[in-house]
């Protein structure tokens, strides 16, 4: 059971200040209608050559992953696009559930600094990291401090927040995007987890996490077959506004795999906002 828990932890370990951002705040990312929507390589593609790995992140930037000590650099990449791999220091910068993942990969001392506040963690690893100076906070992700982040001299930055992103690349971090609001279904969200491995060094490892998630969750889905499926509703109320899942975001994947039917199923994204009323209305015979 607790190696289940820790599978699971990953996609869970997001904090509470930063649910609503990673649901309401992407939809920015890229605009509607552009041609990235339509043209964009899949995220987290992973593509070996010939000394490098290119790596394009979910906002369809290419990465060239190199290995560390390389004399040359591929051509036709900008130099805040080339990173040397294994990556030793990572600034995490409104990067929801990047965090949870370097712990799973057990790389999790590669993180040097986060924007979220030692209050909302309830990871004990991260506490402890914080509480021993391992990880510096570097402000709030709609605040954050340039010169501390200059000062940890991260190997790259992890960011869900495109803005977030564009700007730091300004100043010459590296930067990998790690959230679109496009690719939000399980498989590209377990795809993130080898994304990560290849920039940590521990492709083997994601491989085998990602490996174990699915084959616990076909299980859980035979197991349940014979069972009641109860209804189940979720959403977060925001500003008398409810937001709750699309019905082809990962958890609302994991409602349905688990035994539940989710409420809101047919939501696609583009939809998602809706008042207090039609959330109970829709809900009325939800039985969690």
């Amino acid at each position: 059971m607790a190696r289940v828990r820790s599978l699971f932890l990953p996609l869970f370990a997001c904090p509470p200040s930063k649910r609503l951002l990673v649901l309401v705040l992407l939809v920015f990312l890229f605009g509607c209608g552009s041609d990235f929507e339509k043209n964009r390589p899949p995220s987290y593609q992973l593509t070996a050559y010939d000394g490098y790995l290119e790596a394009y992140d979910s906002a369809g930037r290419a990465l060239a992953l190199i290995p560390k000590g390389s004399k040359e650099a591929p051509k036709g990449f900008k130099s805040t696009r080339v990173i040397e791999v294994p990556v030793q220091r990572v600034v995490v910068a409104s990067g929801g559930y990047d965090p949870g993942i370097l712990l799973a990969l057990g790389k999790l001392e590669t993180m040097v600094g986060n924007d979220d506040i030692l209050e909302d963690w309830h990871l004990p690893e991260v506490i402890e990291a914080y509480k021993s100076g391992a990880v510096q906070f570097i402000g709030l992700w709609n605040a954050l401090d340039m010169e501390i982040i200059r000062g940890l001299k991260p190997d790259i930055v992890l960011s869900s927040n495109m803005e977030i992103a564009a700007n730091m690349e300004s100043l010459g971090f590296p930067v990998a995007v790690t959230y679109n609001n496009l690719d939000n279904d399980l498989a590209n969200r377990l795809r993130l987890f080898e994304f990560i491995g290849a920039l940590v060094g521990r492709e083997q490892k994601a491989r085998e996490l990602v490996e174990e998630l699915e084959s616990t969750l076909t299980s859980i889905k035979e197991a349940v077959k014979p069972l009641h499926r109860p209804k189940i509703s979720w959403g977060i109320y925001y500003n008398n506004r409810i937001f709750p899942l699309y019905g082809d975001f990962w958890l609302s994947e994991i409602f349905e795999n688990c035994g539940a039917d989710y409420a809101f199923q047919a939501l696609r994204f583009g939809s998602m906002e809706i008042d207090i009323e039609k959330f109970i209305i829709a809900s009325t015979d939800a039985e969690i």
